[in-house]
């Protein structure tokens, strides 16, 4: 795609502009949105989701990542996509924005507009208070007052201020009640993403059936399954190789029978279990697990290293918790989680132990 060539003002009646880099955070986006407003929404997604749901948006850019040094893509991509979005894309002027705030290319397309937040995870607040992330990235730009304010002239209110923190954040939504101090003067808005699913016409349960390659064989096979392994994207982030990864859930898998075993990879997880574990059904397709319980899909038990996408589960269900204690380097990452600031479901949580 040409950035530069010139679109006309609005050339599809675009009235949002979605910017999401997580099919998570997609599915947020189409819950919360009534069906006309998905068909008129432009999205601004990356290579974070998957080219078979990109290619089911209609209207969409996909943002590449330059093969350049960490620094120099960053500001060649911030600087070329703040002055040139008005020519390539100018009905963003007008557009209402939902966006996660922390993308490389979230940050120029946003500028100085009003944005809506929409949450990178449920009980994001909780996930980032726990392991200080939030605390430290904010001592870092305080630190650097000065460099802060000129980066923020030349990149816009949001750069380096993440999570809504960013005083162009009018909105944030969650959900799940987990708010931060931070957003005292914003509009909160929670949604409840089941209540939303079962009032939502056929029409649009359909469209995102298809957004997400959905098929009606899918939905008999998860049925059949009574245990389910929420993988995690220790390899991709360069936290682990794929060989101490798959060692770690050679271990896991060894707690349970494989009959009744399902592999759910983290969408950014490109490790290919069926080839380490060809007798234990693995779910390919790259959706949220919350949209499991939109399908109506139960287990009897979720099982996982350290996400909190276990604690997302609408009905009982008994959690095998191994911890970020699994792995020095997964440790030396996460830290220790404090699983009781997210845990408010009042399911039975098992520790579990492998050192």
């Amino acid at each position: 795609m040409n950035l530069f060539k010139k679109t006309s003002k609005n050339k599809f009646n675009i009235k949002n502009v979605c910017i999401v880099d997580t099919v998570y955070a997609l599915l947020i986006y189409l819950l919360k949105s009534d069906i006309n407003d998905i068909h008129d929404t432009y999205f601004f997604v990356s290579e974070g989701i998957h080219p078979s749901i990109q290619n089911n948006l209609t209207h969409k850019y996909i943002y590449k990542k330059k093969h350049l040094p960490n620094l120099i893509s960053e500001i060649y991509d911030l600087i070329r996509l703040r002055i040139f979005k008005y020519i390539r894309w100018p009905f963003i002027k007008d557009s209402l924005i939902y966006s996660q705030d922390h993308l490389p290319y979230s940050i120029p397309l946003v500028g100085n507009k009003s944005y809506s937040y929409i949450e990178d995870a449920p009980y994001i607040y909780s996930i980032i208070k726990a392991n200080n992330w939030l605390d430290n990235k904010i001592k870092y730009w305080n630190d650097r007052y000065y460099i802060k304010k000129i980066n923020l002239y030349i990149f816009g209110k949001t750069y380096k201020k993440p999570v809504g923190l960013s005083n162009s954040c009018k909105e944030i939504i969650l959900s799940v009640k987990d708010i931060a101090p931070f957003w005292t003067n914003k509009k909160i808005t929670i949604i409840d993403i089941f209540k939303i699913w079962s009032n939502s016409p056929e029409e649009k349960k359909k469209l995102i059936y298809k957004i997400y390659n959905i098929t009606n064989e899918d939905i008999e096979e998860l049925k059949s399954k009574s245990i389910i392994i929420l993988t995690q994207r220790f390899v991709t982030d360069g936290i682990l190789t794929e060989e101490e990864q798959i060692r770690i859930y050679k271990k896991i898998i060894s707690y349970y029978d494989s009959n009744k075993i399902l592999i759910k990879p983290h969408p950014r997880d490109k490790i290919d279990y069926k080839k380490y574990f060809n007798n234990i059904s693995c779910f390919n397709k790259i959706i949220p697990s919350q949209l499991f319980d939109l399908l109506g899909i139960r287990f009897d038990k979720a099982v996982t290293i350290c996400t909190s996408a276990v604690f997302d589960f609408s009905y009982k269900i008994e959690i095998d918790w191994f911890g970020s204690k699994i792995h020095p380097k997964i440790f030396d990452q996460e830290g220790e989680i404090d699983i009781s600031q997210i845990n408010t479901s009042g399911n039975k949580i098992n520790f579990i132990n492998i050192n």
